[in-house]
């Protein structure tokens, strides 16, 4: 009754003074906090995102132990053994670090002897609580047992929904509850032995220094592991968030030597050596990039996150069957990770492979069901089209309206829907080229006289006024006999754009791109800062996207300004 009774008054008390100041605070303001009540009927409720999390977790760590029951993944090693079962529940690279049960985590991750040891832990507790309170200590020390007791407990019941046993001040809260519980017993077994057991007890006494030095040396290793975790951690602080920067931002040279030995994972799961490999081919160091990628894909081989990068690396290098060698093992290991998937559809597309890129756009949204997927699905399959003849790209456009029309249909709200709809406006471009005559010898001798002769009249590009209109005239008789070739359109409407005639230069930039041969986005860059002169800005930020996704590099840092500047891209 004396420790019960302050317990149940104080459980009242609390739950009238929460909720009266909880009755005077706006919805906002009460949210991270509730009385005891309150929060014991969030945990039992099955149908909160946050519980059903919880409860998935609980069961991936229960099924770990059943298959793994004597050796487990090792301890710390939950979050790699957890990304197999969230292979294709959580997105991008996020990694369940935690089981949120550190009763469960310790068990798959030790196995059942582990698991059993570290549970002993807490039966000893209440073992000592136990014998203490029906000693013949003083009532003090009893006291001492129980309430240092109620206090471990409040420790259990977070280990059983969280995981304190990560966090350093609630395990330092763990060991001092734990000293004051043993402190009590060893007291109470003082307090009522015999002469002789005292006498034992004194001489067990005389080795405590012994145990101590024993156990500071055993502490010597953990300091040296745990002072360089720290410093991994303080560099993982700032490159966790420059991994999504694109560039990185961040020195190589300062970076790739900052990462200590240990350990050979982030705090997210992603190898570090991955990393440092990642920032090595950023800058051209392909060779030395692809033995630190071998090294990371060791240290998680279920995360992907090197074969993603080694992809990459054979891209640039023109290895394109290598390169998706290694982007389909790293989308099959994370399906749902936009990255891998943008990664391996550029591979497919340079290959021509349409059959694959379907494929992967079908797992791709099976699982993850957005406008993000069916904007790359589309712009893969028009990248892989492009050199088929012009009636075939036709027939292969009129499939790919209906994907883009169903997809503006579904996520008309999304921001990734308007790349869908500059997606559509190139299929439609594509349906309304015209399929040209055919263009004899003489056209065709002709037409190159009228175009060099236009060339010449062009000169460098800074020609005056009237060899602008002499070297339009030109290209359009040109265009006239060989009405095949878009780079003549081209060249007339650059002519009439570098008059400051921009209406005339998108007629003929509008004729180069119906013919649907032109690949390199010049057409489209120009014909978007003409539309944006024009006043037609949403026009125009349009076209300039078309230029982005063709990789026009003539104008790259131009266009990444008039993108950023005038259409918040």
């Amino acid at each position: 009754g004396f420790v019960l009774l302050p317990v149940i008054i104080a459980f009242f008390v609390s739950e009238v003074q929460l909720n009266s100041v909880k009755s005077v605070q706006d919805d906002k303001a009460g949210k991270d906090f509730g009385s005891v009540t309150e929060r014991l009927a969030s945990v039992t409720q099955t149908n909160d995102e946050s519980n059903q999390v919880r409860f998935r977790l609980w069961q991936h760590a229960i099924d770990y132990t059943k298959h793994h029951p004597i050796i487990g993944s090792g301890i710390g090693n939950w979050k790699i053994a957890s990304i197999p079962y969230q292979r294709t529940i959580t997105n991008d690279l996020y990694v369940p670090v935690h089981a949120h049960n550190d009763f469960l985590e310790v068990f798959a991750e030790l196995g059942i002897p582990g698991g059993l040891l570290y549970l002993s832990l807490f039966i000893c507790v209440i073992v000592f609580t136990y014998k203490t309170f029906y000693s013949k200590a003083d009532e003090e020390t009893k006291l001492i047992a129980v309430f240092s007791l109620m206090a471990f407990t409040g420790y259990a019941v977070d280990a059983l929904f969280n995981f304190p046993l990560e966090r350093p001040i609630s395990q330092v809260f763990f060991a001092f509850i734990v000293a004051v519980n043993i402190g009590a017993y060893i007291k109470g077994r003082e307090e009522q032995a015999e002469t002789e057991e005292k006498d034992a007890i004194q001489r067990t006494t005389a080795f405590k220094p012994l145990f101590g030095l024993v156990a500071f040396l055993f502490l010597i290793p953990s300091l040296y592991v745990t002072y360089l975790t720290y410093k991994s951690l303080i560099v993982q602080r700032s490159v966790l968030g420059d991994l999504n920067n694109e560039p990185l931002k961040l020195d190589w040279k300062v970076i790739v030597p900052s990462f200590p030995s240990i350990p050979n994972l982030t705090a997210t799961a992603q190898p570090v050596e991955a990393i440092k490999g990642r920032y090595l081919y950023e800058v051209g160091k392909y060779d030395e990039a692809m033995v630190l990628l071998d090294k990371g894909q060791k240290a998680n081989p279920v995360i992907g996150y090197s074969e993603f990068l080694k992809a990459g690396v054979y891209f640039r290098l023109g290895k394109f069957d290598s390169a998706r060698r290694n982007a389909l093992v790293a989308f099959d290991l994370r399906p749902k990770a936009k990255t891998y998937f943008q990664t391996l559809i550029a591979v497919l597309a340079k290959l021509k492979d349409t059959t694959a890129i379907k494929k992967a756009f079908v797992e791709f949204d099976r699982y993850r069901h957005w406008a993000y997927g069916y904007n790359l699905y589309l712009l893969g399959m028009l990248n892989a089209e492009r050199d088929l003849s012009l009636p075939e790209r036709k027939n292969a456009a009129k499939e790919l309206l209906v994907m883009a029309d169903s997809a503006l249909h579904m996520f008309p709200t999304e921001l990734e829907a308007k790349d869908v709809m500059t997606r559509k406006e190139e299929i439609v471009r594509i349906l309304q080229a015209q399929i040209m005559p055919t263009v004899t010898a003489t056209q065709l001798t002709e037409a190159q006289k009228y175009y060099a002769a236009g060339v010449a009249a062009f000169g460098t590009g800074v020609a005056g006024k009237d060899d602008l209109k002499k070297a339009a005239s030109l290209f359009i008789k040109a265009g006239s006999l060989s009405p095949g070739d878009y780079t003549i359109f081209e060249n007339a409407a650059m002519c009439y754009f570098n008059m400051q005639d921009f209406k005339t230069a998108l007629t003929y930039f509008d004729k180069a791109l119906a013919i649907g041969t032109s690949t390199n986005g010049k057409s489209e860059f120009f014909k978007g800062v003409a539309l944006i002169n024009l006043g037609k800005k949403d026009e125009g930020c349009s076209a300039l996207k078309i230029s982005k996704s063709k990789n026009y590099k003539e104008k790259e840092a131009e266009l990444n300004t008039i993108l950023k500047e005038r259409c918040g891209q």
